[in-house]
């Protein structure tokens, strides 16, 4: 081997590895993302009852009625006890506005004896929308 092919082949091998090594330094950043909103200011959310729901109950809960009252929103209804003791039922409802966010919620119990209905409503004092839908979303 020739001395000139003795210095190349280093060589070639430093080139290589200074070119591989290129792409890992600091000097190659990626600019900063930006991200811009033009939504109108978020209001703070309701603070919200939890949800539990016992399907078998839930089929004996109607809400019937869904209504602005003084300061706030009420839903109301019947329960319907089909079963053979007396049972308490504790409703969940939520408040929402046109466009399904919640916006209040309420929570209501009603016991009813075997076999028989009673009327109960639950209200939520909030600033209400155009718009207000009440859902019943859970009976345990």
């Amino acid at each position: 081997m020739s001395v000139r092919a003795v210095v190349l082949v280093p060589a070639f091998w430093v080139v290589c590895s200074v070119i591989a090594l290129g792409g890992c330094s600091a000097s190659h950043t990626t600019p900063p993302t930006t991200t811009t909103s033009t939504s109108a200011p978020v209001s703070t959310a309701p603070s919200l009852v939890p949800i539990v729901n016992d399907p078998t109950l839930r089929q004996q809960v109607a809400l019937n009625v869904c209504k602005a009252v003084s300061g706030g929103w009420e839903a109301s209804g019947l329960v319907r006890n089909s079963g053979t003791k007396e049972q308490t039922y504790d409703i969940t409802v939520y408040f929402t506005d046109s466009v399904a966010t919640v916006i209040g919620s309420a929570q209501t119990s009603a016991t009813v004896a075997a076999g028989k209905s009673a009327d109960w409503s639950a209200q939520a004092r909030f600033s209400a929308p155009p718009v207000v839908k009440c859902v019943l979303v859970g009976v345990h």
